[in-house]
């Protein structure tokens, strides 16, 4: 994992990741030890997985699409205070599809809901959008710094999974179990 005293990305500039090869891309990772100040754009769109399309609602497409893309995953943690102007995490269009043959796929169902998680003594952040929730607001430390914190896509202490939901039938309970 890159890490940094201090990172800044302008306006104009992103930072983005390689995408997944089958095992690995598709995360942007990095340690800041200091203060993050991001003018431009932390993305993965088109990386992850089968390279989904990022999107704000995952509905069921009639093209027996896979399954909805899990939405995406931002977590900012800070030990002093933190502070963001926006923060969005959109997830992606169904991916790997059984029922067709198709190479392109629709919407799966499910998908579009991201999490945005803020973990800070005093998190502050105006205007944080969960795309998928028709613009919810102030998702500020979902666990309020508890460790485990089921649904945040880290698995910790006595979860056996974290999709970085908090939805039965998929997997991963939404007590963080896996299911048979």
């Amino acid at each position: 994992m890159p890490e940094f005293s201090q990172l800044t990305i302008p306006v104009g500039y992103s930072i983005t990741a390689p995408a997944w090869n089958g095992s690995t891309g598709g995360i942007v990772v990095a340690l800041v030890a200091g203060t993050l100040v991001n003018d431009g754009e932390i993305t993965v769109t088109g990386l992850g997985f089968r390279g989904a399309v990022g999107g704000d609602n995952g509905g069921g497409g009639p093209d027996g699409s896979g399954g909805g893309g899990a939405g995406g995953l931002i977590r900012l943690a800070s030990e002093d205070e933190l502070e963001c102007q926006s923060a969005a995490a959109s997830g992606g269009n169904g991916g790997d599809g059984s029922a067709t043959g198709q190479l392109y796929h629709g919407p799966g169902g499910g998908g579009g809901r991201g999490l945005v998680v803020l973990t800070a003594p005093e998190p502050s952040c105006t205007d944080s959008t969960r795309a998928g929730t028709g613009g919810v607001t102030e998702d500020t430390g979902a666990c309020q710094g508890a460790t485990p914190c089921c649904g945040d896509g880290s698995t910790e202490g006595d979860e056996t999974c974290d999709d970085a939901n908090q939805v039965d039938g998929d997997g991963c309970s939404s007590t963080c179990e896996r299911e048979a």
